[in-house]
């Protein structure tokens, strides 16, 4: 009785061990490196903007997107811009949920259903996610999120760039060492003005510093191949240059939304 009570215990702890959450990570495990994210897009002419800044200086992001807006065939064909390029695509977790009440049946659902739409009309499945910065996440959330085949990661510099004032350059300053020393994840947001007109002003600072400029995948030391499914809503090359060109103003509903923290 006391050996079947020994073994009951042992595999419950390696069972909790297993599915034990792993939590947000915040550095990569290169050092050296600073992987930039980009939040709560796509933003229309402002992303258009930030990636010519990008593909000018070399450098490949990580953007984590809100997938409710992909059915408009204008925020499909930025996203594909941003993968023809070389970026990674990542998840914005629906920023209507209410993680103070919110269950885990609520945000396992809202993660799939996003899901469904990355996979429908971009061809993709993305394996990084990014729940809101600054608020605790339960162990159980995360947990499940995780299960899902999720890495979630949370920024170690936030460049405040949803200020408008702000000179995005100023957490970079005051956390980067010279010669390169640790690594760190940046967040910035695509609809933020200063997303596009700073960017490249930043990225010359960290590679000055002696960082090299990482997608999250690289950061983590993880490869994600992303490339869009042929029989994806948006993913023909014709569909993508024609909403690019014939829609830079997205959707009403995105051009009034507030940026999300």
């Amino acid at each position: 009785m006391k050996l079947s009570i020994l073994i009951l215990a042992l595999l419950t702890f390696v069972v909790a061990s297993v599915y034990a959450a792993k939590g947000p990570v915040a550095t990569c495990v290169n050092q050296g490196q600073v992987a930039l994210t980009y939040d709560d897009g796509p933003a229309g002419a402002s992303t258009l903007k930030l990636l010519d800044v990008l593909k000018s200086k070399g450098a490949k992001a990580t953007f984590h997107i809100s997938a409710q807006w992909l059915s408009d065939g204008s925020v499909a064909a930025v996203v594909m811009r941003c993968i023809s390029e070389g970026h990674l695509i990542g998840l914005r977790i629906n920023t209507a949920l209410n993680f103070t009440i919110a269950t885990v049946d609520d945000v396992k659902a809202a993660v799939q259903t996003d899901l469904g739409k990355m996979k429908e009309h971009i061809g993709i499945t993305p394996t990084f996610i990014r729940l809101p910065v600054g608020i605790r996440i339960a162990d159980n959330i995360t947990e499940v999120i995780e299960s899902l085949g999720f890495t979630i990661t949370t920024p170690s510099i936030d460049s405040q760039d949803y200020v408008a004032t702000n000179d995005i350059i100023t957490p970079f300053r005051s956390s980067l060492i010279q010669g390169g020393a640790g690594s760190f994840i940046a967040v910035q947001r695509d609809a933020a003005a200063s997303a596009a007109a700073q960017t490249g002003a930043l990225i010359d600072f960290i590679k000055a510093t002696g960082y090299k400029v990482a997608r999250l995948d690289e950061c983590m030391g993880i490869y994600t191949p992303q490339a869009p499914v042929k029989n994806s809503a948006h993913s023909s090359l014709s569909q993508v240059v024609g909403a690019i060109t014939g829609g830079l103003v997205i959707a009403g509903a995105i051009a009034g939304a507030a940026i999300a923290f």
